[in-house]
């Protein structure tokens, strides 16, 4: 669940009317939102605005945020990384009809009290002293329920209204997102799919072998041993800046959910209420001429004000996942939150980290196929546990539904019991990225605004409500994103209205269309780059040696010497150039001492070839260089 509650603050004066007589804040749920027992429920609460500098145009703004099942994992688990709330917010003056972004300043952020954390700012445009949203998460190694009291920004109100005097019948709104951190560092593309046009390494067509993906800078695709695809015959250059998965991203732990696009809605800029992007959304949906499942349940009303039309937008399903989308739609709220759109490597890799593929057919859980759990449906959520006959399967397609015209909320198959498959999550803890919503991404044959790794929205869109960033899909006639022939996207994860093999972690799903009619089953999911320095490899300072043990198939791979407080992340990949047709948990695995400079691996079963990767670790992820050792097992 994307947005449990939303808190919007009304400051009156006695400038109006002199109706009140002193600063009176008023904190209102807006929308009726407070959701118990539902996904990690994420609240922003008790909302407060102080020392307000009319001079400079600053006030500082406090709040609380609190959601469950956060986590920071630590280097001994392989995948080191956290979630965190993407923390933005919304402004106008009552009576107006325009909604601006609230611009914070990197000086002066206080992230209270309560669970360890950090607050990190995300720069406004091209300027590192301000930013309009800012990521909170843990600091220290911990799982349970963040829950913060006393955050405290300041916000420079005169960077885009300058106008306003005394703080008069202003109207705040603070959003929050989940989001959850892929560490950079070089991961795997592909997974042995002949017939769905995976990736591979080019010249490896007998075996389709997954290609290992180590660079920031340009990749070529196409060409021998380079990255390809099946069905791919050219070749090209894809840019150094494109978002490419080695570079450090956070991603939605969820897709863009109904409420999202209802909050969007309501407080979008430039005084735009009646949307083109709940118009196209809506005809897309009634043009249908099939019985899909996901219908959108967003509801417009509306008032006339003096000369004004004002609409409200609300929703019957605030946590499902939104639908009928276009990639111009989904940009648009990309600029209006902050954020921007994400590539189809970055969804590979969010699917399956660092970790070489398992099987053939990889499904983001890390298994080949789909979980045989059952369960049944009641208004959107799995009652009664996993036990009854109903339906079965841990992802929302259509051979686990067992028919069209049945939803599910985002998340709904992660509970406080539920292991990785059953919550149909991804090895970083990214949810539903198989199945639910077919979700729109940029496709790495993109021949034109490829540069686009750090470009984020700031908040305003164009005036034809679209947004204005050079991103895939930009049009330079119309100077704003609109989906062209030019500019591809392309549909990760599979869908409700798909079978199980579109939902596989490599599959790549190229009948995306853009016009009303054609869309149903898409939608989307959001990014933002986390600027940091991977860590550097040297070596020549270390030797890796290793010790085989027949008796107990165990192999004892050591570093040294051994650095104090060095930590090393080990990757073993076990395929020695093909996708595995049994699971790698089967073949070898490493039992323990990740994390540390020795390691154990155990072999199940013997002619096993595998090559184990050692790379140094920090917080922004793994280096880019490595040491490689191969294990051979007979």
């Amino acid at each position: 669940m994307q947005i449990l509650e939303m808190q919007t603050l009304d400051v009156y004066s006695s400038k109006w009317g002199n109706i009140i007589c002193k600063i009176t804040l008023m904190l209102v749920l807006a929308f009726g939102l407070k959701m118990p027992l539902l996904a990690n429920e994420i609240a922003i609460s008790n909302i407060s605005l102080s020392n307000h500098d009319a001079t400079n145009q600053t006030v500082e703004i406090t709040f609380d945020v609190t959601w469950n099942n956060s986590w920071r994992h630590p280097v001994s688990s392989g995948m080191p990384n956290w979630d965190a709330a993407w923390i933005f917010g919304r402004f106008s003056l009552r009576g107006e009809n325009t909604w601006l972004p609230i611009v914070i300043s990197a000086q002066g952020i206080n992230t209270g009290t309560g669970t360890p954390s950090i607050a990190e700012l995300k720069p406004y445009t091209n300027d590192d002293t301000k930013g309009i949203g800012m990521l909170v998460h843990r600091s220290e190694v911990g799982s349970g329920t963040f829950s913060q009291v006393g955050i405290t920004f300041t916000w420079e109100y005169g960077n885009n209204r300058p106008d306003i005097t005394d703080l008069d019948l202003l109207e705040i709104r603070l959003f929050g997102i989940e989001m959850v951190y892929v560490p950079g560092g070089p991961f795997y593309l592909g997974s042995g799919q002949a017939p769905f046009q995976g990736f591979y390494t080019q010249g490896q067509e007998s075996s389709y072998s997954p290609y290992r993906l180590e660079t920031l800078g340009s990749i070529n695709l196409g060409g021998v041993g380079s990255l390809t695809y099946i069905g791919y015959s050219g070749t090209t250059t894809i840019h150094s800046g494109f978002p490419n998965g080695v570079y450090p991203f956070y991603i939605m732990k969820h897709e863009l959910s109904e409420q999202m696009m209802v909050n969007f809605l309501n407080s979008v800029d430039n005084g735009i209420s009646d949307h083109p992007v709940y118009a196209n959304i809506k005809a897309a949906q009634d043009g249908s001429d099939s019985q899909y499942a996901l219908l959108n349940d967003i509801n417009r009303t509306f008032e006339i004000m003096n000369s004004d039309t004002i609409y409200n937008f609300t929703t019957n399903k605030p946590e499902y996942p939104a639908n009928f989308m276009s990639w111009n739609e989904g940009t648009a709220i990309a600029d209006w939150a902050g954020m921007r759109p994400i590539s189809e490597l970055e969804f590979e890799k969010a699917s399956r980290g660092w970790k070489a593929p398992t099987i053939v057919g990889e499904f983001p859980w890390g298994k080949g196929g789909v979980v045989n759990q059952t369960y049944t449906i009641a208004n959107g959520e799995i009652v009664a546990g996993y036990s009854t006959q109903k339906n079965r399967g841990n992802a929302a397609i259509a051979e686990t539904m067992g028919q069209f015209g049945l939803d599910l909320r985002v998340g709904v198959f992660a509970n406080d019991t539920s292991s990785r498959a059953q919550s149909n999550a991804s090895r970083l803890g990214v949810l539903d990225l198989a199945g639910s919503v077919l979700e729109i991404t940029a496709d790495v044959v993109n021949p034109s605004n490829t540069s686009w790794i750090n470009v984020h929205g700031n908040g305003e869109l164009h005036p034809s409500g679209y947004s204005d960033e050079f991103w895939p899909g930009y049009e330079n006639s119309l100077s704003y994103v609109y989906q062209s022939p030019n500019d591809k996207i392309i549909g990760r994860g599979g869908s409700i209205t798909e079978g199980a093999k579109p939902a596989t972690t490599s599959h790549r799903d190229t009948g995306i269309q853009s016009e009303n009619i054609a869309r149903a089953g898409d939608g989307i999911r959001l990014g933002i780059t986390r600027v940091c320095d991977l860590p550097t490899f040297n070596a020549e300072n270390f030797t890796i040696s290793t010790t085989q043990d027949l008796a107990s198939n165990l192999f004892t791979v050591t570093i040294s010497p051994s650095t104090v407080g060095q930590e090393w992340v080990w990757i073993l990949d076990t395929n020695a150039g093909t996708v595995p047709t049994v699971y790698e948990s089967d073949k070898a695995g490493i039992i323990s001492g990740q994390g540390s400079s020795e390691i154990v691996l155990a072999f199940l079963e013997t002619e096993v070839t595998a090559k184990l990767y050692a790379h140094s670790v920090n917080d922004c992820g793994i280096s880019l260089e490595s040491s490689s050792v191969e294990l051979e097992y007979e």
